[in-house]
């Protein structure tokens, strides 16, 4: 039908003002540029949809080579051909279908043979906007999808590309090349366009099925196909759009829920993959109008029913695939999902979390996507090369709550799995289904590395990390490890079944186990999916060539991106020689894998050396008694076995009742709840039986990734059952070993070991060696062995300096986001040693900290005999300055031209051996230790007087607990016996008489609770 010409340009005034002047005589439609194109573009239109006797290619080839240029000049409201013809379209679809709420989605036989060969000629065509703004493709999206993905379809893929741009078709490195055939699929259209002349019969059959590289002119190809690429980017980035009017992209449009319905949509999930490949980053990270980027519109598409869900996780896996930074994006509507990520609102979304008695039950199939999907936005946040910190956040709304997502252990002793048994006494770890990484490594000299030595078989087991790897799997359902590094360059290192069935059940990516020589079958079968792989060689000529053999050889990990040897020079062969056989190894390769041409790398090996821990002063050693504890210790241990035994159970014996209590009226109202549903709906008891039943069936046959997130909320829950008396202290120093004795748990920690450079191996904050941290931790627990300690690791890793500025100001932040009581640090830097600028962060941590209630604890600078107003953190107001003094309660030599707050004894200090080792204990001193203790007497009075809240809240009502620093000052202050002074200097918190020396006597005569009253009455902080 042919659209009338006058009416469709109603609605431009420039227009119709133009056809007035038609009507009027005063312009010659004969002679109007615009006019004839205009028309020619209509009766073209007209024709491709009409016509049955000839073929598209015969009436693009008539109307190209006019001279008049009908097909690339514009007509009236700047419309193109391609305008016209999708007018023409939908004018076509008006009229045959009611409401035009059935667009046809294909084009005419004709049409679209016509707009294949057009595309070819003039996509640039596609980017010329009407006077409107409107380029073809952006109008009436739906109605366009088939000219849309016509156009994607065209744009070749980069692995055909690459196989174009070879020097050689691939094929021609098998000798015996099969029927000359090419593997490379081509577009028919394009292969026509662009095919070579030739003249024969033979030439025609070549043309028709030889290899591509013999029939097509390639360079012509690949020129024409980086313009058409060009013009792709330009249609689909939202640039040029939005500066002319507020709509959305292209691809947010087709992200609705008709191109999901089940039943009628026609883009599959290969289409919708080709259009997100397409789409330039900063088109999948726009916001539409209503704050939406791509990835939050297919989201939001599991809120509704009736979909494919299993296409719209496909299309989701695009998004991110080719945008991971796009799941960070947060929304910027301002309605209920404003600032939400895309995981945020899938677990806002999550049928679980939303079901109710007489609910029902979600679809399975929707249930299943949606777990996927989100499974798959937590790998990547995990598996991404974001901040860790940033990444915690993302996943669990803040640091406080957060699961361990990797594990990193080094020691001197053998990492089997009693080890990580025996540590996870230790350390509270809380692992996340799927890890970032998995480092075990020991701590030996060069010496101890492939050296060879008898192996007594009975004492030593050979694949003592597989148990390792078990463990993390049953005891902790770790599904996923991203990345390992496995220290096996020993004389006997694991067998290659060994280490297949350690990691295989984890898809490991980052292959880093390192094994001399390991055999390349198996790697493909412990990680098919390996992305980037490190390799130890020794030198071995036939192990390199199976590597690079093409059958069983390492080509075959088909997402292989990275590879990097480190040649063990002179172990075997020469370092000349173990050049020569890197570069034939990497030529090898190559043939296979042209695309990783650039991606392999050689490294030598360095010396492997262990670390010491020199950098701290250790005391002497002499024979550890019990009964040599100082009398300071002494006077507060009744007291501290008090609140470690009875008042512990008297807490866990009335949050058992306030539990039960719990449970029964949630009972009752769910019972209510139950026969109030009963009544509104009438529901069949039998009705209600199979319900459950299905349910449970349900249940059983859910996936494994649904699982992992029923765990992950079961572990959420689980964090709230907290003793309501606990006090947090965090202690930043140089980390705190494990396996040193009197450490109970650690329930968190952090480290920046080593970030300030990449070639020094990271250490976790339970590792060593960390004497000076230990030792902290020790004092700490001696006086509050009830704290939760939260450890924070600074980045000690060079030899010339202690610490770095920003790694404490890290640790601080961190800190003060673990809601921490207490923040101990026994350590102090020069101004001179920071910039203005790291200064003044360190300052702003300090204050945010305070400005938070927490307590701010730091010693005295022992070796240095400066002014107190040259160091940090002593010098800030918020720091609690502590200095150490002799049993007697005088200052120590050291400490004697400084001014602390207070002092604590700090002098002949016996400890356990840091290292675990058993040895004799060691004598430490000074204000380092002092702090520790005064970190401990604030945790154990802050214990005291939570207990005494929650035990007996009419008590609590009277007396405030010391948890501010102006409180614990108070306390110390009367524990000095100055009880009302106001700026503290040098005052020794001597005790006095102020511990109970038999609490629990006295406990029987008045009850317990009593005895915490009178213990805190005493501190005079009643507000």
């Amino acid at each position: 039908m042919l659209i009338s010409f006058k009416k469709r340009l109603t609605a431009n005034t420039e227009a119709v003002k133009h056809q007035d002047n038609l009507d009027t005589g005063q312009t010659n439609p004969d002679t109007d540029p615009l006019f004839r194109i205009s028309t020619s573009h209509e009766k073209l239109a007209a024709k491709l949809f009409s016509c049955v006797n000839e073929t598209g290619l015969c009436i693009f080839q008539d109307y190209n080579g006019r001279s008049d240029g009908i097909l690339t000049s514009p007509g009236y409201r700047n419309s193109t051909i391609f305008h016209e013809i999708l007018y023409h379209r939908h004018s076509v679809i008006d009229n045959k279908l009611e409401g035009g709420n059935h667009p046809i989605h294909t084009f005419p036989t004709v049409v679209q043979e016509f707009l294949e060969y057009l595309i070819i000629d003039h996509h640039v065509l596609l980017t010329q906007p009407n006077s409107y703004g409107y380029r073809p493709l952006d109008e009436l999206h739906v109605g366009v999808i088939p000219m849309l993905f016509t156009v994607l379809e065209f744009v070749l893929s980069d692995d055909v590309l690459c196989k174009l741009s070879a020097e050689a078709c691939p094929m021609t490195w098998n000798k015996s090349r099969a029927a000359g055939a090419c593997n490379i699929n081509l577009p028919e259209r394009i292969r026509s366009v662009f095919a070579k002349d030739f003249s024969g019969s033979d030439g025609a059959a070549l043309a028709s099925g030889g290899c591509v590289h013999d029939t097509v002119r390639v360079d012509e190809l690949l020129k024409w196909n980086a313009q058409l690429k060009e013009t792709v980017v330009k249609i689909l980035d939202d640039k040029a759009l939005s500066s002319r009017r507020g709509t959305s992209t292209i691809l947010n449009n087709m992200l609705q829920k008709s191109s999901f319905n089940k039943e009628t949509s026609i883009v599959s999930s290969k289409k919708f993959q080709r259009l997100i490949e397409l789409c330039p980053k900063e088109t999948l990270e726009s916001v539409n109008d209503k704050g939406n980027t791509p990835l939050h519109e297919a989201v939001l598409l599991y809120e509704k029913e009736d979909l494919d869900f299993g296409r719209l996780h496909d299309v989701i896996c695009s998004l991110v695939q080719h945008c991971p930074s796009s799941i960070y994006s947060v929304t910027e509507g301002v309605n209920d999902t404003a600032k939400q990520t895309a995981y945020s609102m899938l677990q806002a979304l999550d049928p679980q979390r939303q079901s109710a008695p007489g609910q029902k039950s979600a679809d399975p199939d929707k249930m299943a996507s949606l777990y996927k999907t989100m499974t798959l936005l937590k790998h990547t946040c995990i598996g991404g090369d974001r901040d860790r910190d940033e990444k915690l956040v993302y996943l669990y709304g803040g640091l406080k709550n957060a699961r361990n997502i990797y594990l990193d252990v080094t020691d001197v002793r053998i990492i089997d799995k009693n080890f990580i048994i025996n540590l996870s006494d230790r350390v509270k770890f809380n692992f996340d289904t799927a890890l970032e990484y998995v480092s075990l490594r020991r701590d030996l000299t060069g010496a101890d590395y492939i050296s060879p030595e008898a192996r007594d078989i009975n004492t030593q087991e050979r694949n003592h990390y597989q148990g390792v790897f078990r463990l993390l799997r049953t005891k902790w359902s770790v599904r996923k490890i991203f990345h390992v590094i496995v220290d096996d360059l020993v004389p006997f290192p694991h067998t290659d079944k060994a280490i297949k069935a350690a990691l295989k059940p984890f898809n490991i990516e980052r292959w880093d186990w390192r094994k001399l020589d390991i055999c390349g079958k198996t790697i493909l079968d412990a990680a098919p999916g390996t992305r980037e792989l490190y390799l130890q060689s020794s030198g071995n000529e036939a192990i390199l060539r199976s590597w690079a053999c093409k059958y069983d050889g390492l080509q075959k990990l088909n997402q292989l991106k990275f590879i990097t040897i480190v040649m063990h020079a002179d172990l075997r062969e020469t370092k000349r020689e173990c050049q020569r056989l890197f570069n034939r190894f990497k030529r090898d390769f190559c043939r296979w894998r042209p695309d990783m041409r650039n991606s392999i790398y050689l490294q030598w090996a360095a010396g492997l050396t262990g670390q010491d821990d020199g950098a701290e002063d250790a005391g002497s050693s002499f024979g550890y008694n019990q009964s040599d504890q100082i009398a300071w210790i002494r006077t507060m241990q009744p007291f501290i076995n008090f609140l470690q035994g009875p008042i512990k159970s008297e807490i866990e014996r009335k949050m058992k009742q306030d539990e039960q209590r719990n449970q029964d009226e949630q009972s009752d109202e769910d019972e209510h709840s139950d026969e109030e549903s009963d009544e509104d709906d009438h529901i069949d008891e039998d009705e209600h039986i199979d319900e459950n039943r299905q349910s449970v069936e349900e249940k059983k046959s859910s996936s494994q990734d649904e699982k992992e997130e029923a765990d992950a909320r079961i572990w959420r829950a689980e964090k709230k059952m907290e003793c309501p008396a606990y006090v947090s202290i965090a202690l930043i120093d140089n980390g705190v070993y494990s396996a040193a004795e009197d450490i109970p748990i650690m329930v968190g920690g952090k480290s920046w070991y080593g970030q300030r450079n990449s070639k020094i191996p990271f250490r976790d904050y339970f590792t060593g060696p960390s004497r000076h941290g230990t030792q902290m931790a020790q004092c700490i627990y001696k006086v509050c062995p009830m704290a939760r300690l939260y450890v924070a690791r600074m980045d000690d890793s060079m030899p010339t300096e202690k610490l770095t500025v920003d790694s404490a100001i890290k640790a601080i932040e961190w800190a003060t986001n673990m809601g921490v009581d207490i923040i101990s640090m026994s350590w102090t830097f020069h101004e001179r040693g920071a910039t203005a600028a790291q200064t003044e962060a360190f300052k702003r941590a300090i204050q945010n900290a305070s400005s938070k209630n927490i307590i701010l604890l730091s010693s005295l600078n022992d070796m240095e005999m400066t002014m107190l107003e040259e160091w940090y953190p002593i010098r800030l107001y918020e720091v609690i300055r502590v200095g150490s003094a002799t049993k007697w309660g005088e200052k120590t030599e050291s400490g004697n031209n400084r001014r602390s707050n207070y002092l604590f004894p700090a002098k002949d200090i016996s400890l356990p051996a840091p290292d675990g080792s058993g040895d004799e204990a060691e004598l430490i001193s000074g204000s380092s230790v002092a702090t520790a203790f005064a970190a401990g007497l604030a945790g154990l009075i802050i214990y005291a007087g939570r207990a005494l809240s929650y035990l007996s809240p009419d008590d609590h009502q009277r007396l405030a607990i010391a948890d501010t620093r102006d409180k614990i000052m108070r306390a110390f202050n009367v524990l000095s016996g100055r009880p009302h002074e106001s700026l503290p200097t040098d005052l020794f918190v001597g005790l006095g008489a102020h511990f109970p020396k038999d609490p629990e006597r006295d406990a029987d005569e008045n009850g317990r609770v009593q005895v915490l009253s009178s213990f805190l009455n005493g501190f005079q902080l009643r507000d």
